[in-house]
């Protein structure tokens, strides 16, 4: 009766979670099985990550006609990330472009930047650089939003899909995320704001 009671509690928060965010839930009963899937579904939830946040007008170029999805360092998707963006466009009507990142000058001209756990010290210091740009930055691990300057995470727990928000830093990135984005992320940082 207790299991019985769970799934139906659990098909419940599937079905209102699936009606604020069509296609933000990745069907079936596990996220991932190996690293290639993991990070298709993280390919997955960029994208509608992409179509939730609003850049204002100062980020982005007079004559910009894309948004650009960068990965700093090693690229663990493999082809999923270009694959999932091609053809499509953000909320603000602009097309999707993926650059891998190897430059602290790349990584300004991107719109959302994806930092890999494993990316080395150096690299990571230009978060601190990033931090006011306007760049939407995600990450993979908890740590990204409490201490490194990053904006969200996408976290990986009991074999789910999560999302956690610094809400500060989105705040200073000038960065606007639809209402109900915020309400499938995890909250951290300070909430009056």
């Amino acid at each position: 009766m207790r299991l019985c009671r769970r799934r139906v509690r659990a098909l419940r928060a599937l079905l209102v979670l699936g009606l604020l965010a069509p296609g933000l839930l990745v069907p079936g009963p596990s996220v991932a099985q190996d690293a290639h899937d993991e990070y298709e579904v993280k390919a997955a939830f960029l994208f509608r990550i992409g179509r939730a946040f609003t850049w204002p007008d100062s980020v982005l170029d007079e004559n910009a006609d894309t948004l650009r999805v960068g990965v700093l360092g090693r690229d663990p998707f493999g082809g999923s990330l270009r694959k999932v963006f091609r053809g499509k466009t953000s909320s603000q009507g602009l097309a999707f472009r993926v650059v891998e990142v190897a430059s602290l000058e790349e990584a300004r001209s991107c719109q959302v930047l994806f930092v890999p756990s494993g990316v080395d010290p150096e690299r990571r210091k230009w978060l601190d650089e990033l931090g006011d740009s306007g760049t939407l930055l995600v990450g993979e691990v908890p740590e990204f939003v409490h201490d490194q300057g990053g904006i969200l995470a996408l976290v990986l727990q009991d074999n789910r899909m999560g999302m956690v928000l610094n809400v500060e830093e989105l705040a200073s990135s000038g960065l606007q995320a639809s209402s109900q984005f915020l309400r499938l992320c995890t909250i951290v940082g300070d909430r009056s704001r």
